[in-house]
């Protein structure tokens, strides 16, 4: 339809334009085209350029959606690859820290042997000094339970037997008790010694009424503590009151002496 057209135009012009004396001398002139058909060769060239334009509208639009959809694949494409080497870094970031990580965890290993054997040593010596002072512990703990139970029934019973003699004396009768108490052929306790029967009943009948001088209960204190005068001994008795020799003699006067303080004579 377009070439049909684009024909009618150029016959249209070419006939309008042409010298008389051509047209004359060929033959008759050509009709003239009518104003209706002058109109629909116009409208028909309008729709033709109309249709021309919208083809090229049609063009520029399916080619700008092409551009469109490929610039979008392009984007997607780069946005998938840019999350891929972020994934790649992030995996390889992972991987060097769980490295460092393992490594560190084994210096600190061998830093943990290495003092662990360094420090043997010291750690036995420790243990050895640990069980030594809680030795040095559970013996305290029994002198102060000694002390508390039965610090004032021992410095009543120094009072009373030793009172008028000196302080070596009173540290001697108080070890004899404290001895008996250590020898499997007397109870095992200060109080048990004193009110064994036969050994101080006098003495033990006045105890809850004695109440010891200073110097008793620091000759108490100090026989608990271990010191001990008398040499270990086990007896001890004044010999005005207990004579031996010139036919005098007994128990006690076979026993081996220890030691003499003051009144009394120390045996066992």
């Amino acid at each position: 339809m377009q070439a049909g057209v684009w024909t009618g135009m150029l016959l249209w012009a070419f006939t309008a334009v042409a010298p008389r004396h051509d047209v004359q001398a060929h033959g008759p002139a050509a009709p003239v085209p009518s104003v209706e058909q002058r109109a629909e060769v116009h409208r028909e060239a309008a729709e033709s350029r109309a249709a021309l334009r919208a083809a090229e509208v049609e063009r520029r639009h399916k080619l700008a959606l092409g551009r469109r959809m490929w610039t979008a694949r392009w984007e997607e494409r780069a946005r998938r690859e840019r999350l891929a080497r972020l994934r790649q870094q992030e995996e390889a970031r992972r991987r060097e820290a769980a490295r460092q990580r393992e490594q560190a965890r084994r210096q600190a290993v061998r830093k943990a042997e290495a003092a662990a054997r360094a420090a043997a040593p010291k750690a036995e010596a420790r243990r050895a000094s640990a069980r030594t002072a809680s030795a040095g512990r559970r013996t305290a703990a029994d002198r102060v339970a000694v002390r508390l139970d039965e610090l004032q029934l021992l410095a009543r019973i120094v009072q009373i037997e030793a009172g008028g003699e000196p302080y070596e004396g009173k540290v001697a009768v108080a070890a004899v008790i404290l001895n008996r108490v250590r020898s499997p052929r007397f109870p095992d306790s200060v109080r048990a010694v004193i009110y064994q029967p036969g050994q101080f009943p006098t003495a033990a009948e006045r105890i809850p009424q004695i109440r010891p001088s200073s110097a008793a209960l620091r000759a108490a204190r100090d026989a608990l503590a271990g010191r001990d005068p008398s040499n270990g001994a086990l007896y001890f008795y004044n010999p005005a009151r207990q004579r031996c020799g010139e036919g005098g003699g007994g128990f006690l006067c076979a026993l081996e002496v220890t030691a003499r303080i003051g009144n009394h004579v120390f045996a066992r």
